[in-house]
C-alpha cells in the first residue's frame, strides 16, 4: 500500500513549493491526488503548475520526493489564508491521506 508525506517548502508570492514523499514497498508506479483546506473550510483540489508533478510518478521501497508547485495566488486570489494541504498515492492501491501541518500563504 502507497503511503504519501507532504512538507512545505519556502513559498514565492502567489506559489508554494510541496516535497512529497512517496512510498511503496512494491515499488509501483503512481499517482497523486493533492487537496487544500483553507481557512478550515472543506477540502478541494490544489490547483497545479504542471499535470505532470502527478501522474505516472515513481515510488521506490525507501521514498522517493518528487516536488509539486501549487499556484496558490490563481486559486485563493490575493490575501493570507491559513491552509492545509493532504494528498494520497493511488498504483495498484490506493493510500491513505498525508497532510502537512497548517501553515500560511500570502498572495499579493
Amino acid at each position: 500500500t502507497p503511503s504519501v508525506s507532504i512538507q512545505q517548502s519556502t513559498p514565492a508570492p502567489g506559489i508554494v513549493y510541496l516535497d512529497v514523499t512517496l512510498t511503496d514497498s512494491d515499488s509501483h508506479r503512481m499517482n497523486l491526488e493533492l487537496e487544500v483546506a483553507v481557512n478550515g473550510g472543506p477540502f478541494q483540489p490544489l490547483q497545479l503548475r504542471y499535470l505532470t508533478d502527478v501522474v505516472n510518478l515513481p515510488a521506490v521501497s525507501a521514498g522517493s520526493i518528487p516536488r509539486v508547485i501549487w499556484l496558490s495566488g490563481g486559486q485563493l486570489g490575493t490575501g493570507t489564508f491559513n491552509v492545509v494541504v493532504r494528498g494520497r498515492a493511488s498504483g495498484t492501491n490506493t493510500g491513505a491521506y498525508g497532510a502537512t501541518a497548517s501553515f500560511v500563504v500570502t498572495n499579493n
